[in-house]
Formats: structure tokens, C-alpha cells, sequence
């Protein structure tokens, strides 16, 4: 433990020079900022129970506005391999431009528009369409962005997926969760992304009940992406579609995502199924199905000292298959966000899965095995600067 503390130490020494400097930028042009995040855990599905502090991740934000011209850099190092920094990668680097306050054109590793937003929930873990390359997906490409007011409209092609960086894999080090290929593998597909495009359409509604007011957002989006088999040479594709909808009334949120997906992969050998990769690692993921987000959460409405207002969640997200004798997955997590003054934010999170590979279960996106339910207990600290 003290290792990690140590060099975390030293990592966030190196940030400092950059913050000082940017203080010192008179045009306030370029913003350097950071966190350095711990995580506590105790699950009851595996031999190492966990039940002590790990370092959990560094990570490095750069943010570049000047006139017209805007730019973002997020880097984020984790531990791996039995080494502090065994992998590390971006996970956006991008470039825009806003000719005017509602049109924005963005080149490079960037979200693809796809669903409610980035992210589907407010929890730290996200749901489990982010493994199932539905949720956070940052990919290399070119979008454009028509955003008046109470609309949102947005175009993105994708050239490539996320690329892959540090690590002993040779196609999944990198944070999204991308289609992948590890020649070395067994049991796996071969799929390389390409051309991807991505459409989504939103509007937001302004609207009373009685005195109460209440802002609602219904939209949908699709994403089609061209695959290349590396073993068969041939061309197959996945499909994406999604509906969604989110309200607020004061304090409370609610909202959800339905939608479906298709992959064709080209595989006769492997037909049921595709490999994923992420965070160095892979896994198999069903071909066809639906998926389910939707989350309730409320800010508490008091606040103490320096401590802001409490966040309290509960997430649910589940894959449901279409092959026959394949298990959905499923998790369920309920947790609470608070932070003290800017510098110190935590969550705590209470997480129920069923064949899910994250949590204990190798074919748990897959076939699933399981029918048992694995359960963790989450605590993140985070130093933001």
C-alpha cells in the first residue's frame, strides 16, 4: 500500500509545475487539472475477497480554449501487471471548432454520440453497457454537432476505434471497449472496426404540473460499424439502435435507455459471438440482443460545512439475449456521491451482478454460466487539483 501512496506522491508533484504555470497564463488559454484516486473493495465471489486500499487510477485533464478553437486531453494511468503504471492510454484527445455558438466540428479521439449521453448513470463503476461497448465509447473519427436551443443534433464518423497502447495485449489496451483482435487468443474472433457512423437526435422539453416545473429529454440514435475479419478476409458489420428519455423535478432525476444490437462477424467458426477488448484484457460478448439502462437518483437537499449536497443512486442495466440458452446479464448498483469543497470526492457503491464478466464470471456477457448472484462493496476516494 505504501508503494502506490508513495508514487502517487511523485506523479502528482510532476502535475504540479503545470498547474502553477497555467496560474501564471495570463489569457487563461490552457487548463491543467487532475485526481489521483484510491478505491476500497470486499466481494463474495472470489478467493481474494479484497478487504484493503488499492490505487486505483492518475489521471491528467488539459482543456484548451481560445476564440473559436477548443481542446481536450484526458490520460489516465493504472495499475497492472504488478507494476503501478502497467497500462496507461488516452481517453479523449480532440480538437474543435465552433464557427458560430451552436455548430461544433470535433477531429480526433472523442465520445461517439450514441444513447443518453457519455455516460448512462451517475454511478463511478458505470452500467454494464460500457463493457458491452455501449456506454463511453471514445473512438478516432470526425463529428459535427448542431446544438440551438432545447435540440441537439449530432453526426460522427469514426475511421478507427480507440487504438491500443501500453500493455501485453497487441489489439486491447485502450479504455473504451472496442471490437478487438488477439491473434494469440483461443475461442476468440479476429474483428477490426472501421468505418463507423454515428446519428443521434434529441429534444428537450420545458413543462409544468401544476406549480412544478420539469424539464424532460427524449431521443434515439444508431450506429453502424464495418468489421473486418482478420482470419476470414471479409467485410461484416454491427448495428446499434437506441431510445431514450430523462426527467427532473427539482432534486430528482430519472431516466433510461432502451435499444438493440446486431453483429454479423463474419465467422462461421464463431457465429454466436465477439471478442472485446479493454483495459488490456478481452472477452466474448453475445452477437444479438437487447439492452436496458435506467436509473433513479435524488440530491439530498441540505448540505454540511464544506461537504456538498449528497447524490443518492440506483442503477439497473441488463443485456438481454436472443440466442437460445444464452443467460442475460445483469447488475444493480446503489450507492451515494458526496465531495468536500472541490479537492476530496467519494462514492460509495453497493454492486449485485449476475453473468456479468466484470464481476466474477468469464462468460458472463457470452453464454452465461451463472445464475448465482456476485456481490461487491465499493468505496472510491478521489484528490482532484
Amino acid at each position: 500500500m505504501f508503494k502506490p501512496l508513495f508514487i502517487s506522491a511523485s506523479i502528482l508533484s510532476l502535475f504540479s509545475p503545470l498547474v502553477f504555470a497555467e496560474t501564471e497564463n495570463t489569457e487563461k488559454n490552457l487548463d491543467v487539472s487532475g485526481t489521483i484516486r484510491f478505491q476500497y473493495t470486499h466481494n463474495d465471489y472470489l478467493e481474494d475477497s479484497g478487504n484493503k486500499i488499492d490505487f486505483s487510477d492518475a489521471v491528467l485533464w488539459l482543456n484548451y480554449q481560445k476564440d473559436k478553437v477548443s481542446g481536450h486531453l484526458d490520460y489516465r494511468v493504472y495499475e497492472a501487471h504488478d507494476k503501478l503504471a502497467g497500462i496507461h492510454f488516452p481517453v479523449n484527445a480532440w480538437l474543435a471548432y465552433n464557427p458560430t455558438p451552436e455548430h461544433k466540428i470535433t477531429a480526433g479521439l472523442q465520445p461517439v454520440p450514441i444513447g443518453l449521453s457519455r455516460y448512462y448513470s451517475s454511478t463511478y463503476n458505470l452500467t454494464q453497457l460500457y463493457q458491452l461497448g455501449l456506454e463511453e465509447v471514445n473512438n478516432w473519427g470526425l463529428s459535427y454537432q448542431y446544438q440551438p436551443e432545447n435540440f441537439n443534433f449530432n453526426l460522427a464518423y469514426f475511421f478507427a476505434g480507440a487504438g491500443s497502447h501500453t500493455g501485453k495485449s497487441k489489439n486491447s489496451s485502450h479504455y473504451s471497449s472496442n471490437l478487438t483482435a488477439e491473434p494469440s487468443a483461443e475461442n476468440t474472433t479476429q474483428l477490426e472496426e472501421k468505418n463507423s457512423i454515428a446519428l443521434k437526435v434529441d429534444k428537450t422539453f420545458q413543462h409544468q404540473i401544476g406549480h412544478q416545473d420539469i424539464q424532460s429529454t427524449l431521443g434515439s440514435s444508431y450506429l453502424y460499424t464495418e468489421l473486418d475479419n482478420l482470419k476470414t478476409h471479409q467485410t461484416g458489420e454491427r448495428q446499434v439502435w437506441t431510445a431514450f428519455y430523462k426527467t427532473k423535478v427539482d432534486n430528482l432525476n430519472f431516466n433510461i435507455i432502451y435499444g438493440g444490437q446486431d453483429i454479423n462477424n463474419k465467422d462461421d467458426l464463431i457465429s454466436k459471438e465477439s471478442t472485446f477488448g479493454f483495459f488490456d484484457g478481452y472477452y466474448n460478448v453475445a452477437n444479438k440482443g437487447n439492452f436496458l439502462s435506467t436509473e433513479v437518483n435524488y440530491t439530498l437537499p441540505y448540505s454540511f460545512n464544506n461537504w456538498s449536497q449528497p447524490l443518492l443512486y440506483s442503477n439497473y442495466s441488463r443485456y438481454f439475449k436472443d440466442e437460445k440458452g444464452y443467460q442475460d446479464s445483469e447488475r444493480l448498483i446503489n450507492g451515494v456521491y458526496t465531495k468536500y469543497k472541490d479537492n476530496l470526492q467519494f462514492y460509495l457503491e453497493y454492486i449485485s451482478t449476475r453473468n456479468d464478466t466484470a464481476f466474477g464470471v468469464a462468460d458472463g456477457y457470452s453464454k452465461g454460466s451463472s445464475n448465482e448472484w456476485n456481490n461487491k462493496l465499493f468505496l472510491s476516494l478521489g484528490y482532484y487539483f
